[in-house]
């Protein structure tokens, strides 16, 4: 008995004996924003990475170089989804912030499996959007990202 397996353009094959495809590019893009420079206002929205038709983003997170003043968050999302990767996270500590959500009636943190892939059909951008404006702090945004061709 054969394990066969049938993929997605119609085709079978053997488990041991299948053509492997490949993804061409896998890779981590980063930008780092300094609202020090920038004077930033509330509900200011920086395009943080643009993201080119046909690409995976597989993973979004942020991380606060150097925290921003008491009482500064920020949405990540993308133009049609504003805070797919976070709604109101926190800018005022340095550290890594990855798939969270906090509440903004002030609630603790909660984990909501915001990471999953998404396959981007034409260009757009990842954005932060503040909640509060900010004169200094510097914020990276980070992508793992899939590209064909």
């Amino acid at each position: 008995m054969a394990t066969r397996a049938q993929f997605l353009d119609g085709t079978y094959g053997s488990a041991w004996n299948t053509t492997k495809r490949s993804l061409e590019k896998l890779e981590i893009w980063r930008n780092q924003i300094s609202f020090t420079t920038l004077s930033a206002s509330i509900n200011d929205v920086f395009q943080s990475l643009q993201i080119p038709a046909d690409t995976w983003v597989m993973h979004v997170w942020l991380r606060v170089v150097t925290a921003c003043a008491t009482g500064v968050s920020a949405d990540l999302g993308y133009g049609s989804d504003t805070d797919k990767w976070g709604q109101f996270l926190k800018l005022t500590a340095t550290g890594i912030i990855s798939g969270q959500h906090q509440e903004s009636s002030g609630g603790g943190i909660v984990e909501r499996g915001v990471n999953e892939p998404i396959h981007f059909s034409s260009d757009d951008t990842i954005d932060i959007k503040l909640n509060k404006a900010a004169t200094s702090g510097v914020v990276e945004v980070c992508a793992m990202v899939v590209r064909s061709g």
